[in-house]
């Protein structure tokens, strides 16, 4: 299977790049930061930012990918309030270029992960996805969730890629 892994460079997606090459999957890491390229015949280094849509698309195509896992995101509280703007740009617009990319590259799957710091400090152990997590990171993962509910042909294509 031939896999890209957006932050493929972070913590989660460094570790899913090493996992799913030593399984003999083909992977492509699609990060702001690069690798070697020349470290693992199994895996790629592609230095691009999800808000590059034709970048993303090019890579997906080129590399002919099957399923996108998308761990790229702005995640730990203090740079989400630090950097704001590029926190919404990155955890919102990026996801949704994500999503776009692998429509309009015929990608059937895509596996969308969040971490804990986007649900904020809930001290009765319960998730929250309302938005009132006190955090950037929260709340663009909450702004991207309205997109999908309220664009009817990201609801159908998150539906096609689930069956």
């Amino acid at each position: 299977m031939r896999v890209l892994v957006t932050g493929g460079m972070g913590f989660l997606g460094r570790t899913l790049v090493r996992i799913l090459s030593s399984e003999g999957h083909t992977v492509v890491s699609y990060d702001r930061r690069t690798g070697n390229n020349n470290e693992n015949e199994r895996v790629s280094y592609v230095q691009g930012d999800l808000a590059d849509l034709p970048l993303l698309v090019e890579t997906i195509r080129k590399n002919q990918i099957h399923t996108v896992i998308h761990t790229a995101a702005i995640s730990h509280p203090y740079f989400s309030r630090e950097i704001p703007y590029q926190t919404v740009m990155t955890n919102a617009v990026g996801t949704t270029h994500v999503f776009e990319a692998c429509r309009l590259s015929n990608v059937k799957r895509v596996v969308n992960f969040s971490s804990e710091c986007a649900y904020g400090n809930n001290a009765e152990q319960e998730v929250v996805e309302s938005g009132e997590s006190g955090r950037q990171a929260g709340r663009s993962r909450v702004a991207f969730k309205i997109l999908i509910k309220n664009d009817r042909r990201v609801r159908l294509f998150i539906k096609q890629l689930m069956f």
